[in-house]
């Protein structure tokens, strides 16, 4: 399962969830960390990408960057 996290600064978080029941509860509006891997900034300079993400075939939301978490992480929102 993939979670999709939208930051304040309008960069997009995607974190993949293990199969497991325990998961880490966050509260929207609260700052938190964790070490991410900027995949945007993997794409060749030059190359024009839309900064687009489309979430289930009908939710776009545009993005400044777009990163993944380094490990898997069951975050759950209070």
């Amino acid at each position: 399962m993939v979670s999709v996290l939208v930051a304040d600064n309008k960069d997009i978080i995607e974190i993949f969830k293990p199969n497991t029941n325990n998961c880490t509860k966050i509260k929207l509006g609260k700052k938190y960390s964790f070490k991410v891997t900027c995949v945007s900034c993997l794409i060749q300079q030059g190359a024009d990408s839309p900064k687009i993400y489309t979430l289930d075939g009908s939710t776009i939301i545009m993005y400044k960057n777009y990163y993944t978490s380094e490990e898997d992480q069951n975050i759950c929102i209070k």
